[in-house]
């Protein structure tokens, strides 16, 4: 999937931003009277959010989308899945990061319905008494986008989680906004020109945050376009100058993405 449909469709995403202080708060699904840190037991209504998730997540008619991939000299990364139905709406969204200080990979995941979050699940490692662990942190929302409960588990081992019982915990919004600003490709992840890199037989078009410590993303150049042609010619010069970028994924044998550029503009 190329920039131009998924800038088409971040646009009927970034609603959800908008529409998360809208109204007011619907009644509380859990009773407020439920003890926190009590083993989770769901109603009704909690098990119809989990079969609306679960049957999202079984769908393999879904179309998928990416988001550049970003990562920083730090270690940090950040990337974001789409998942489309066949009515054009975004009904699932991914997003991968690592942080500086640990190269686990987490995840936060949308469950999107009306273009709003009615869902999340977060997989991070947690840090308790000098003691690190994994968490999975399942949160439910309103229709104003507002958390109505909190359930999370935690295990030495990731692979351990399943084997262990959910426990309330106070309500938890997980943001979906640094989701869309990595589709959109705002803020820290805008898209300027940050130079090229030539990695034999590759070369690469690296584009950023105008910033030298801020994220970046590297492109593979096909294409020998008057685009590039000028970048190169002009290399410092034109170190900042935003640009914008079509691109698709290519897998190898051995594995690896690569992110191959289609065009790109100054803008």
């Amino acid at each position: 999937m190329n920039l131009r449909i998924l800038s088409f469709i971040a646009l009927a995403v970034i609603a959800l931003t908008f529409l998360q202080s809208c109204g007011n708060e619907t009644t509380e699904v859990k009773d407020e009277a439920t003890e926190k840190n009590k083993e989770y037991v769901a109603n009704k209504e909690e098990i119809a959010f989990e079969a609306k998730m679960a049957k999202i997540d079984a769908n393999k008619n879904l179309q998928k989308g990416n988001s550049l991939f970003y990562s920083r000299a730090d270690g940090a990364s950040v990337d974001v899945e789409l998942f489309i139905d066949s009515n054009n709406a975004v009904v699932k969204m991914i997003e991968h990061y690592t942080n500086s200080s640990s190269q686990s990979i987490c995840s936060n995941v949308f469950y999107i319905e009306n273009n709003k979050k009615f869902a999340t699940r977060e997989l991070f490692e947690y840090s308790a008494k000098d003691t690190l662990s994994f968490s999975e942190r399942v949160s439910y929302y309103d229709k104003n986008e507002k958390p109505i409960a909190t359930k999370m588990r935690t295990a030495y081992y990731e692979e351990e989680l399943d084997y262990n019982s959910f426990r309330l915990v106070d309500k938890h919004d997980c943001s979906i906004q640094r989701a869309l600003d990595v589709i959109n490709q705002t803020g820290e992840y805008t898209t300027t020109f940050r130079g090229f890199v030539s990695e034999a037989p590759y070369l690469y078009l690296i584009v950023g945050e105008d910033n030298i410590n801020g994220y970046t993303s590297s492109l593979v150049v096909q294409m020998m376009t008057s685009t590039i042609k000028k970048l190169q010619l002009n290399e410092m010069k034109m170190i900042g100058a935003p640009l914008t970028v079509d691109f698709r994924t290519l897998d190898d044998e051995q594995g690896f993405v690569y992110q191959i550029l289609v065009s790109a503009q100054t803008r």
